[in-house]
């Protein structure tokens, strides 16, 4: 294994551990080297969680419950998504990283429709700031998309 899942993303400690990052729920294990997992995509999902999703973390200064980090292509069919998605860490972000994403939902004790429409509108202003994209994925969502996929219509954009 490339990471302990129990430890703490670098510079995230206190908010996000690896097994948050890499778990794949429908397969019910952690993504591996057999899954594609490698060096380039650990560094990526590093500075991704540590650049991107820890200001988020911070800005909506409630605990995150992350449904999904990375997955592999064919676990991304599995699940609905596509082979080239975000959550892939395929598709350049510069030289050296690929773009990431994550789905979670913000845990302010609400129910998850209701949380995840708070943190969408919260987000919405911020999403140039901290260089993201958020799917609107409608109102009453049970989870909140975001990922560093270049902006290409809006950063607010239909899945």
């Amino acid at each position: 294994m490339l990471v302990n899942p129990n430890d703490y993303i670098s510079g995230c400690e206190g908010y996000f551990l690896w097994r948050e990052a890499i778990y794949l729920p429908s397969w019910g294990r952690l993504a591996n080297e057999s899954d594609g997992l490698n060096q380039n995509i650990i560094d990526s999902l590093s500075y991704f969680f540590l650049n991107q999703i820890l200001p988020v973390r911070l800005f909506l200064d409630v605990p995150m419950s992350v449904h999904c980090g990375y997955r592999p292509g064919p676990y991304s069919l599995a699940v609905g998504g596509t082979v080239n998605d975000p959550h892939t860490c395929t598709t350049p972000f510069n030289d050296t990283l690929k773009v990431c994403a994550i789905d979670f939902n913000p845990n302010w004790g609400l129910s998850l429709g209701e949380e995840c429409d708070k943190g969408k509108s919260s987000l919405l202003p911020k999403l140039e700031e901290l260089g993201l994209r958020m799917e609107n994925n409608g109102s009453g969502a049970t989870w909140i998309h975001l990922d560093s996929h270049p902006v290409i219509n809006n950063r607010y954009f239909s899945g």
